[in-house]
């Protein structure tokens, strides 16, 4: 079986691998493919430097064949052209997946072209995002518009959480059992073999997240005000100065730690025994999940996405920002209620969300529609 996989619009394999997300991102489908009969080829918004970052996967680099153009527009009609020209360009393919909504355009085309299943997948609720981070109104519509059309396009239209699954059925039209919820995988270490929780930092607490407003650092850097505990952020973007600036201002210790490869975070979050969160409202929270599944306690906010994975005071903690200080000074020191927590927290993501759990879900999905032809 022959698997096509459009990438995001605008985003490569070189993207990924500058964000540290490559290994992340291509593991699932090395997983996949090394325990079937799938074979996956990509279409990245990458030059011929995305060949030689895809390993055993082909790939078909977008710059390779269309030039540059500084008009974002003009690059959208250019894409839906040449997702005609892609049939020429690979072998037969059975079915077809999007990695994200944006950029579905180009996967509709081929389906209407090639007439095979189409299954897209969202991380997150784009036009939910987009309303939360006030964009502009056109633009919202936009997002609107491609939910609506991507949605009647597909045969399957796969949502990572609970919330996003409830906001479809309320807003856009479908036919029934279209919508199908997968959520987020995690790839743990047995957990014999995880960091033993007293060798574990009892003065520093972890963060992951992109530097940006939705992740709210600038609410955490000032909780902890004058606190003893040091705050080590993992990720990177446009927030980092003022974000220092923010910790200089409130005494706060903080250490940017920058981009990390997937191999190196999952290495990271077994140095910590509390991870924290502030976002003001995520998807499918990868970050989270993954420290849970790496024995950590996590205090994160008390949003929708977040008590869909978490029984409070039962596998984590729910903030209410104002009590966040309060809740980690109260469990950093007490060894066996964490003990208690990173249990729990790893049981869940093991029956939840582990790779090959995930993994075969997919699998089973592709096959009951390449079945069907």
């Amino acid at each position: 079986m022959h698997a096509l996989v459009f990438l995001t619009f605008g985003i490569s394999l070189q993207d990924w691998k500058q964000s540290g997300s490559l290994e992340r991102e291509l593991l699932l489908y090395r997983n996949i493919q090394s325990n079937s009969d799938i074979k996956f080829t990509f279409v990245s918004f990458g030059d011929e430097e995305d060949e030689l970052l895809s390993g055993e996967f082909e790939v078909i680099p977008y710059y390779k064949y269309n030039k540059h153009l500084k008009s974002r527009f003009l690059t959208l009609v250019q894409s839906l052209f040449f997702s005609l020209r892609i049939k020429n360009l690979i072998e037969e393919t059975d079915l077809i997946k999007t990695n994200q909504l944006f950029g579905s355009w180009m996967a509709i085309v081929f389906k209407v072209q090639n007439k095979k299943p189409l299954f897209i997948r969202t991380g997150y609720d784009l036009y939910q995002f987009s309303k939360k981070d006030k964009k502009n109104i056109l633009i919202r519509f936009f997002y609107l518009l491609l939910t609506q059309i991507s949605i009647l396009s597909s045969n399957k239209y796969i949502v990572t959480s609970q919330s996003d699954l409830n906001f479809i059925n309320k807003n856009f039209y479908f036919s029934k059992n279209k919508i199908l919820l997968i959520p987020n995988w995690v790839n743990q270490y047995p957990f014999e073999k995880l960091t033993d929780m007293n060798s574990r930092y009892k003065n520093r607490i972890l963060a992951v997240g992109r530097l940006e407003k939705q992740k709210n650092f600038y609410k955490l850097i000032e909780l902890f005000s004058g606190s003893d505990l040091q705050i080590d952020i993992v990720g990177s973007g446009s927030l980092k100065k003022k974000l220092e600036e923010t910790a200089s201002l409130h005494d706060v210790s903080v250490n940017f730690i920058g981009s990390l490869s997937h191999n190196e975070l999952m290495k990271v979050y077994q140095k910590y025994r509390i991870f924290v969160s502030t976002s003001t409202y995520e998807g499918n929270p990868k970050s989270t999940l993954e420290a849970m599944g790496s024995g950590c306690l996590v205090v994160v906010a008390n949003i929708i996405n977040n008590y869909e994975i978490i029984l409070d005071n039962k596998d984590g903690l729910l903030h209410k920002y104002d009590d966040l200080v309060s809740l980690v000074d109260g469990h950093i020191e007490n060894i066996e209620i964490l003990e208690k927590f990173s249990l729990r927290a790893y049981k869940r993501i093991y029956s939840n969300n582990s790779l090959d759990l995930i993994s075969q879900k997919e699998v089973n999905l592709y096959n009951s529609f390449v079945d069907k032809n």
